[in-house]
């Protein structure tokens, strides 16, 4: 019995998590290449559309906290993670190529479609020729592109090679004066 009680301790515990692997499982039926990435951004994870997104990619891998104040989850067997600030909306999200290396976490490629109709193999250049000049442009072997419209996108290459993309909200901060999803 004492067994017993331990595992419904730790089911209890983990209900959400179940739950959104469940949810995942369900969506697996719908196409992960059709989500809005924008229209996720500023969202917490009690926001069905945030649920919808990465519910697909199972329970978080791991995470990793960045800042005093922002936390990183990954999926990194899927290529993908998102930074959450201190109330947990949804900051940035981040889409790997293939065996990009953070703090030891070795992430495999997105699989996805990636934002703005943009893929894993465009040369910074081919980028730059689809969504235009960027606001900064830095570095040589370690490129950044960085553009900032009514969000941020940040582009890291090493040697012409798309090592992520990067979605965000404008200068890492949620707008709270406009409702949210979910919100009223």
């Amino acid at each position: 019995m004492q067994l017993h009680n331990n595992y419904l301790v730790i089911m209890g515990f983990r209900r959400s998590t179940l739950s959104l692997v469940l949810i995942g499982i369900v969506l697996m039926a719908f196409n992960k290449a059709d989500t809005d990435w924008f229209n996720v951004l500023g969202l917490t994870f009690a926001d069905k559309a945030a649920i919808r997104a990465f519910a697909a990619y199972g329970e978080q891998t791991n995470y990793e906290n960045k800042k005093d104040t922002t936390v990183q989850l990954n999926w990194e067997e899927h290529g993908i993670a998102a930074s959450l600030g201190e109330k947990g909306h949804i900051l940035s999200i981040y889409f790997f190529n293939e065996k990009y290396i953070l703090n030891e976490v070795d992430f495999k490629r997105f699989k996805g479609k990636l934002p703005l109709s943009l893929n894993m193999n465009m040369t910074p250049e081919e980028v730059i020729e689809e969504i235009g000049t960027p606001t900064k442009d830095e570095g040589t072997v370690y490129r950044n592109l960085f553009y900032k419209t009514n969000y941020e996108y940040e582009f890291l290459y090493k040697k012409d090679v798309m090592q992520y993309m990067r979605i965000g909200v404008l200068n890492g901060k949620v707008d709270e004066s406009k409702p949210l999803i979910g919100e009223d």
